[in-house]
Formats: structure tokens, sequence, C-alpha cells
């Protein structure tokens, strides 16, 4: 089962700060990722939404497979700007020119 997860910038993930549907499991952080303080990670059964994302104010790992860049049929990125450039990438790969995928097309 695919799994989607998000960084808790804002907040501690306590009832109410993250959406329960789909949540797997978190996990406490405390730590600095690219600048900002994060709480933890949560995890999904599921993908959230735009809407859910910005109301719980989340922000999603930057890992290839979650980057608009990302091919899912060959894995490779096709980021002009990415070191990772036409390489094949793995799960958990990322660089700094990452940039979220809307496969829902929600907004």
């Amino acid at each position: 089962m695919e799994t989607h997860s998000y960084y808790c910038t804002q907040r501690p993930p306590v009832p109410g700060s993250v959406p329960k549907n789909g949540l797997r499991s978190t996990f406490a952080s405390e730590r600095i990722i690219r600048g900002r303080e994060v709480y933890a990670v949560v995890e999904y059964d599921r993908k959230l939404t735009t809407k859910e994302i910005s109301d719980y104010e989340l922000t999603p790992v930057q890992k290839c497979e979650t980057c608009e860049y990302h091919d899912n049929y060959t894995g490779a990125c096709c980021n002009g700007d990415s070191e990772h450039c036409a390489d094949f990438t793995s799960n958990g790969d990322s660089c700094q020119d990452w940039e979220y995928k809307n496969a829902m097309g929600d907004k």
C-alpha cells in the first residue's frame, strides 16, 4: 500500500491539527528541514487534497515520487534544473528543485 507523508511545520499533530481520514502513523521529529522547524511527520494511506494540505498547514515530504517532474512510469526525473535530470530515481530521493505534484487537479 502506498504511503503519503507530510511534515507538521506549524504545530504538533494533536487532535484537530491534522486530517484524521486515512491517517496511518505519526512520528515525532523536532528537527530543522530546509530552514523550517518540523514537529512531526504524519503518514496517510491516501494523498491529501490541496485544500487539506493548506487548511492544516502541512508540507508534503519532498521525495522524488511526489515531485511534479518525476515520471511515475519510468521513474526518471524530468526537471531540467535538477541534478537528477534524466536519471532514474529511488524511493526517498530528493533535490533542491523539488515541486509538489498536484496529480488530483484539486484546488
